[in-house]
């Protein structure tokens, strides 16, 4: 298609979307780069000035895709096209420590571009974008909505639903549309890894699945599924649902996954159907609730209820990048087949960080649960706030402890008991 009639296929007042971004290595944000990033959004919009005049020198890449957007935005001003300017602020700073000044000045600039830059400016927008954020954008999966199609729903309010999914359809939900393999990602927020086809219970649902019983169906001796997710929409039995976790019934859809893998010409004819609990919120306390909520009845740790919470995501990122891994949910190590000389527990983490970093190698070694009793205690070991790699260094010391005191105190009693005091000594020495 040539340019005359690529023009006259665009609709008049088109969308026209403008992202410009400021990315920084440095650890803040500063006064600096928005007056950086004014002067350039200035450059690019004052379209009668040529680069020869703007008051920076830019790189080739830069000078051509302003000059990209300049021509655009003549070829397009005979159909009155709608502007939307995107700003973008990234560094690796925390943004809960930007300047009010900062804050005004990048809201002052945003009311100048409103009323400066041509045309018509239907939105204009500044993001700061800090560290927490980037590894957020970094761990997002590729897609984020889903459509579950189901047999029968009861609505109890819009951020909520009980619905009959069909296995066949649940399946579909779980899997790639491409490859089949199941998405990990839809798993992240649960507890415990899937334990494994030799667990009792497991077996259970797998023997379930294959019974076919004559009398009943599948979901009168499951307890099925919970999905907490950001938003719920749709219509009649087929459901968008966007950004969903699987916060309860791992071991359910792991082998309801192993059933269609086994048995794939059973997708066709498959009729029973599995209870799926729907809560729509962007909430994450209420998301923790119901993750707490819909686990209590399962015999597992306290400290893994916390699993779920960012920051024990970005301490397994990094414990990977440097040959260890954090298992943050219940025996994902196995699943993963790591050796367990490279596997470092959420319970032994705190116990070093207690006795490294708080310096209480007593409660490290005799009452560890207490960081894992209330937010305030768990802060006092896992804050955001904290140096990542001092999580790495405590599990690094821990690791040589161990290994020291097995060559040096031949009770393993001695040994469970010096620990955390050689930890705290070794590191003050």
């Amino acid at each position: 298609m040539d340019s005359a009639h690529a023009l006259k296929s665009i609709k008049h007042k088109a969308q026209f979307d403008v992202v410009i971004i400021q990315a920084s290595t440095e650890a803040s944000f500063t006064m600096k780069r928005i007056l950086r990033l004014k002067d350039t959004s200035e450059n690019i919009f004052t379209l009668d000035r040529p680069p020869e005049k703007f008051t920076e020198t830019y790189n080739e890449a830069l000078l051509d895709a302003i000059n990209r957007f300049r021509v655009a935005h003549s070829a397009l001003a005979i159909k009155s096209p709608v502007l939307s300017l995107n700003f973008f602020y990234v560094t690796k700073g925390d943004k809960a420590t930007i300047a009010g000044d900062i804050t005004l000045k990048s809201n002052s600039f945003v009311a100048q571009a409103k009323q400066n830059i041509l045309g018509s400016i239907e939105n204009c927008s500044f993001t700061y974008i800090g560290a927490q954020e980037l590894y957020e954008l970094f761990n997002k999966p590729p897609k984020t909505e889903f459509m579950l199609k189901c047999t029968n729903i009861i609505e109890h309010s819009k951020v909520a639903c009980v619905a009959m999914v069909k296995l066949s359809e649940y399946y579909k939900l779980i899997t790639h549309d491409k490859t089949g393999e199941l998405l990990t990602q839809l798993f992240e927020s649960n507890v415990r890894d899937c334990q494994g086809s030799d667990v009792k219970i497991n077996e259970s649902i797998q023997n379930t699945l294959k019974e076919k019983l004559p009398r009943g169906d599948f979901w009168w001796l499951n307890n099925g599924i919970t999905i907490v997710a950001d938003s719920l929409s749709g219509f009649s039995k087929e459901l968008v649902i966007n950004d969903p976790q699987i916060v309860n019934g791992l071991q359910t859809s792991q082998e309801i996954y192993s059933y269609f893998k086994n048995y794939p010409q059973d997708k066709q004819s498959e009729e029973r159907d599995v209870l799926v609990r729907i809560i729509a919120s962007s909430d994450s306390e209420l998301h923790d609730k119901i993750i707490r909520a819909t686990n209590a009845q399962i015999s597992i740790p306290v400290e893994f209820l916390w699993g779920t919470d960012p920051i024990h995501r970005q301490i397994a990122t990094f414990f990977n990048s440097r040959g260890l891994y954090y298992d943050r949910r219940k025996n994902s190590w196995r699943r993963a087949q790591v050796s367990l000389s490279k596997v470092v527990g959420i319970t032994e983490l705190a116990q070093a960080v207690a006795a490294i970093r708080l310096q209480e190698p007593d409660n490290a070694r005799a009452r560890p649960s207490i960081y894992f009793q209330d937010r305030t205690s768990y802060k006092k070991i896992f804050n955001p706030k904290n140096d990542i790699e001092m999580y790495l260094v405590c599990a690094q010391v821990r690791k040589k402890a161990v290994a020291f005191l097995r060559q040096t105190a031949s009770d393993k009693k001695d040994r469970n008991n010096l620990l955390y005091y050689l930890m705290m000594v070794a590191v003050s020495l």
